[in-house]
């Protein structure tokens, strides 16, 4: 599975950061709801893949949602010994291609970058993907565009 996500992300783009701007996580950074995704990122060992030249979208949970998961959920996801899971739970909030908000449509389906399918609903005016409601659309970046996510969305099993 770390195979298939290397080999998505590196089919993206190459390595190196884009220079018409910040990158995703310049952008995550720099807006401040993100650290904890950013901390995940960083332990999965993707932080230099999103950091390339994408493009990407990112469904970034909020350090809110994170904190919404249940309690001793966040730190064993965190545990080295857990390193798979983490990668394939942050991988499967980044879809390998830009997706602003207002092309998210009812009943599309996001190929992600772990391999697995995000579907998305449009519920009362809200975009919903899997779990998760897109809270605040589109920070638009050098290599892709980022919306904040209520929720950590979970990758199917």
């Amino acid at each position: 599975m770390l195979r298939t996500i290397a080999l998505a992300l590196a089919l993206a783009g190459p390595a190196s950061a884009q220079s018409d701007g910040p990158t995703l996580l310049d952008a995550a950074r720099q807006d401040g709801r993100f650290g904890t995704f950013l901390a995940a990122a960083e332990a999965a060992g993707l932080s230099d893949a999103l950091d390339s030249d994408g493009p990407f979208t990112i469904f970034a949970p909020t350090d809110a949602a994170f904190a919404a998961l249940p309690d001793g959920r966040l730190e064993e996801l965190m545990n080295e010994e857990n390193r798979v899971e983490l990668t394939e739970v942050v991988s499967y909030h980044v879809v390998p291609e830009e997706v602003p908000g207002d092309e998210l449509e009812d009943g599309a389906e996001l190929g992600t970058v772990n391999g697995a399918t995000l579907p998305v609903s449009v519920e009362d005016g809200a975009t919903i993907l899997g779990n998760a409601t897109v809270a605040a659309p589109g920070i638009v970046a050098g290599n892709g565009i980022l919306h904040a996510v209520d929720a950590v969305i979970v990758p199917p099993e």
